[in-house]
């Protein structure tokens, strides 16, 4: 399927995806391919799935230039078209961030499970981190989410998190911890920050 990770603090944000892209046959498609798009300079959509359906739905979503989005109305719509009777059953998750509307840096996850809720993520204090994963029920089902977000933890330590670099650091090294666990996802990576 896919790997994306998503860190969001008070002063930044940062993305990464892996290249990977396999068919529903688990042939590889494609091994350099982008996971997100920006929306606004300080605004992104992230996504894992089919990505003929992410791409779609994504490019729904204009580029503003300068202006930006409700973050929340923007994850409303994403929602609304991906929980339709077509696309119910395929893979598709989807993380919208940025600089909201209010000033403030969140994120908002969503897939395409009806009864969901759509709850922000954002830094829970000062100095602290939230994070979250677009990833596989394969991944899932291989390690225990529990055991992934240790491993994640134990690299933020080890690289440390109070720059957006450091934490990229982190997500490459859980990204390519999870390639050798999912071979939906492979190393090579691509990144993105957001700051204030």
């Amino acid at each position: 399927m896919s790997f994306v990770s998503v860190v969001v603090s008070n002063q930044f944000i940062t993305v990464m995806s892996d290249g990977r892209v396999s068919g529903d046959n688990g042939i590889i498609i494609d091994e350099r391919y982008k996971k997100f798009k920006r929306i606004s300079p300080k605004q992104f959509i992230a996504y894992a799935g089919r990505r003929e359906v992410c791409e779609s739905i994504v490019n729904q979503i204009e580029y503003t230039g300068d202006q930006r989005y409700d973050l929340y109305d923007v994850t409303l719509k994403i929602k609304q078209v991906v929980t339709s009777d077509e696309l119910r059953s395929t893979n598709a998750l989807f993380a919208i961030g940025g600089l909201d509307i209010d000033g403030i840096l969140r994120v908002y996850s969503i897939s395409n499970a009806i009864d969901e809720r759509i709850d922000p993520i954002q830094s829970k204090s000062e100095d602290g981190l939230s994070y979250k994963f677009l990833t596989s029920p394969h991944i899932v089902e291989s390690i225990e989410k529990d055991k992934m977000e240790e491993q994640f933890i134990g690299f933020l330590q080890k690289t440390g998190f109070n720059t957006p670099n450091k934490c990229l650091k982190s997500q490459k090294l859980l990204s390519n911890f999870i390639s050798e666990i999912d071979k939906s996802v492979n190393k090579v990576t691509y990144s993105l920050q957001i700051a204030i």
